[in-house]
């Protein structure tokens, strides 16, 4: 759900004091308000164009999606009806599938419609808006993110695509209706029916459907481009519509009377606040009276002390739950390497040499490695993690798999597969025998398996070794004749980082001390600059542009599968806008695409791409590395794309998945994980009834308030308590069963 990137991104914010965000409420709120702060502000209106965070958080409200998650982590019909007429335990599906999982079918609700943003009501959606959506995403001059998905999974996606890009004597509307009985989105008006027909087995395809990758779309954004950026010129088919919204002020979402499921919609108003700097203004507005769902964030001594406490004995505080889980727990944080900074091709002779300089930094494996080893992710993980932590060096928080283990099969998570394939083949010096318990979360496994346990913990030994392991990468840098003449005198290479302004005050010092603390090692040839920019918008642009030279972002799942991280990593995955290999070997060039993995080798791609590209070639690349890098990518494509196209067994799949992301990190260093962005445990006070909603890291179900419960007033610890007992009773029986408790109103119509 993620990204592009599932980061935080969005247009110019200024903190505003918290008096002023209270004169802002003109109009008297209905009494059921949920009221929050919100930190970024959304920046695109139409659901098949976005793949960020921050817009998701208002579209999952004012856009329904196929299917939805329900409190217990169980699909349920949202726009589509329950269709599976087996529909059983031992078939818990909604739509209609066949044996392999390539073909689903479902039934669009009748009752489903389009408002605009006042809550009037437009026309009922059909099956054609469906197809709208593929128009819209398929159409390259739309740059919609969701496109990989449709690509990865729809069949005859990717042909229309590449029609439309190459074929320039045409329209896209006419190479879509030349083209479309290719497509696997088949509508039938008669009967209200959407048929997928995909590339490959899926049967986790309906986790997919929770989100708003395949929602429909209104045939207004099609022909009007300003439906992106306006929200009065949308039209809406989810529990809200679109009241108001002011940047850097207020988002202001209102019940949608025309929504299927309003009887048992209970919030008739969400007003969001923006806020951004210090902690401690969330509780301010809390305090106020301003807003009624409290994150209680755990830098903020004051709140903290105040209304919580020990954390594992916390306060009787009115309002107050203690969750164990978080959807945040799937989302990885990474440091991503750009091994060519568009700024080569700015036409500045300066930057093009200061570009070359770091491209071939980069290169050099044992560059990456040394990051690996050396940059102490504990200080900004400490960040989430240090009341959790009693004391311990090592921060909980700390990461060491791009995968997380929500990924798991009923033998085993995908960190012990992971592990099995690590053991003795890339453990160092760790132990001899990789267990999940060394990779797991809160382990500094990076460190350990380059230094050993006794070195790693001492920091006068660590310190020494550090120098020699600095001492030795200028050594290799410096068979490089233009490294070489950088790094002469005891030269540094610098290489700028920047870091999301909204993330809070402590947050943006502790990454920052991360890399000074880096930077300190002795004769340490890397120089990291991390630089706060002045807006999110100004953030996003720098990683959309490729200007920064590390990018710190991440990824969270789009669907229940490790495939869902996996596919960011390929040569040309979705993180590619990061990593630049596309600029790198020439692949971005109209005349040297990047070809079918299965169609040529990683040698014959290669000297296809070198030969396109001599000068280039001649320019940057370092002998024996850079094509090293080439082929271990292509081949880890190519093997990727083999694993999910022809393996339907899940303990297969992740064991396949997890040795191809062990090479790429303990082998070829090629993306580094940094740490879990939730804390252990997660404490609000709210008007929100508790564990009402879903806690599934895929879809857009976490953020969506359509069938929440809420409260006049805050809850009592004791009320809270049976709440939690009765929830925890409901949801193992619907683990074991999801045909129980289907008492609400999606699943009777």
């Amino acid at each position: 759900m993620n990204f592009l990137l599932k980061s935080l991104m969005s247009v110019t914010l200024i903190s505003l004091p918290v008096t002023n965000i209270v004169a802002c409420k003109k109009n008297k709120d209905p009494e059921n308000t949920l009221k929050l702060n919100y930190t970024n502000n959304p920046l695109h209106w139409v659901t098949a164009r976005t793949m960020t965070i921050n817009d998701f958080k208002v579209l999952a409200n004012t856009n329904a999606t196929p299917l939805s998650t329900d409190e217990y982590g169980r699909e349920f019909g949202e726009l589509f009806k329950l269709t599976n007429k087996n529909f059983s335990k031992e078939d818990s599906y909604i739509g209609e599938h066949n044996s392999d999982f390539t073909e689903w079918t479902y039934i669009l609700r009748s009752d489903a419609t389009w408002s605009d943003y006042t809550g009037k009501l437009i026309r009922n959606i059909n099956v054609n808006d469906f197809i709208n959506t593929a128009k819209y995403v398929l159409d390259p001059s739309n740059s919609a993110d969701s496109y990989f998905l449709w690509q990865s999974f729809i069949e005859g996606a990717e042909e229309i695509r590449y029609a439309a890009l190459t074929d320039t004597t045409k329209d896209f509307s006419t190479i879509f209706e030349e083209n479309k009985s290719k497509l696997g989105l088949i509508v039938d008006e008669n009967n209200n029916t959407i048929k997928f027909k995909l590339k490959k087995p899926a049967s986790y395809f309906e986790t997919l459907l929770t989100y708003s990758v395949f929602s429909p779309i209104h045939e207004n954004t099609l022909t009007d481009p300003s439906v992106d950026k306006d929200f009065k010129k949308g039209y809406y088919s989810g529990a809200y519509t679109p009241k108001e919204f002011k940047i850097d002020t207020q988002i202001v979402l209102d019940k949608n009377p025309n929504y299927y499921f309003s009887s048992e919609t209970k919030i008739d108003r969400i007003r969001e606040y923006y806020v951004a700097g210090d902690v401690s203004q969330t509780r301010n507005l809390f305090e106020s009276g301003t807003i009624n769902e409290y994150q209680i964030n755990s830098n903020d001594s004051a709140g903290w002390e105040k209304y919580v406490g020990d954390a594992n004995s916390p306060k009787q505080t009115d309002g107050l739950v203690k969750y164990d889980e978080s959807p945040e727990d799937a989302y990885t944080q990474m440091l991503f390497f750009n091994f060519l900074n568009s700024e080569y091709f700015s036409g500045d002779s300066s930057k093009k040499a200061a570009s070359k300089i770091k491209s071939k930094l980069l290169q050099f494996k044992e560059t990456r490695e040394f990051f690996f080893a050396n940059l102490d992710r504990n200080v900004w993980g400490q960040y989430y993690s240090k009341i959790f932590d009693n004391n311990n060096n090592v921060s909980s928080n700390i990461r060491n798999t791009f995968t997380a283990d929500f990924i798991k099969t009923d033998s085993k998570d995908f960190q012990e597969f992971e592990a099995e394939q690590i053991k003795n083949k890339y453990n160092g010096l760790a132990n001899k025998e990789t267990t999940k318990e060394d990779i797991k979360d809160g382990k500094d496994f990076f460190k350990v398996r380059q230094y050993g346990q006794e070195v790693s913990s001492d920091k006068n030994k660590l310190k020494s070794a550090q120098k020699e392991a600095a001492n030795k990468l200028r050594a290799s840098l410096e068979t490089d004749n233009d490294l070489k003449a950088v790094l002469a005198n005891n030269g540094k290479i610098t290489l700028n980082t920047f870091i999301d302004p909204s993330k809070t005050t402590l947050e943006r010092a502790s990454i920052t001390e991360m890399f000074e603390l880096f930077n300190a090692i002795e004769n340490n040839p890397i120089k990291v600059s991390a630089v706060v920019s002045q807006t999110p918008n100004d953030y996003q642009n720098v990683l959309d542009e490729g200007t920064e030279d590390l990018a710190i972002s991440g990824w969270s799942p789009d669907y229940a599968d490790a495939m869902s991280y996996s596919n960011t990593l390929k040569l040309n995955g979705d993180h590619n806008m990061h990593f630049r290999t596309s600029q790198l070997f020439g692949f971005d060039d109209k005349n040297t695409p990047l070809k079918s993995f299965k169609e040529e080798t990683a040698e014959d791609a290669f000297s296809r791409l070198e030969k396109g590209h001599q000068d280039l070639f001649n320019d940057l690349f370092i002998k024996d590395q850079t094509k090293q890098l080439f082929i271990e990518r292509y081949n880890y494509s190519r093997d990727l794309e083999n694993i999910d196209q022809t393996q339907s067994d899940p303990n297969k799949r992740n064991e396949g998945f997890a040795k191809l992301e062990a090479e790429t990190l303990y082998r070829d260093y090629f993306a580094m994980p940094l740490i879990r962005r939730s804390p252990s445990m997660n404490f609000s006070i709210s008007k929100l009834t508790p564990f009402s909603m879903s806690k599934k890291p895929y879809g857009l179900s976490e953020f969506q308030y359509a069938l929440a419960g809420f409260n006049s007033s805050y809850l009592k610890y004791e009320e809270i308590q049976s709440l939690k007992e009765q929830y925890l009773k409901n949801r193992q029986e619907v683990l074991q069963d999801k045909t129980t408790h289907r008492d609400r109103l999606p699943w009777k119509n």
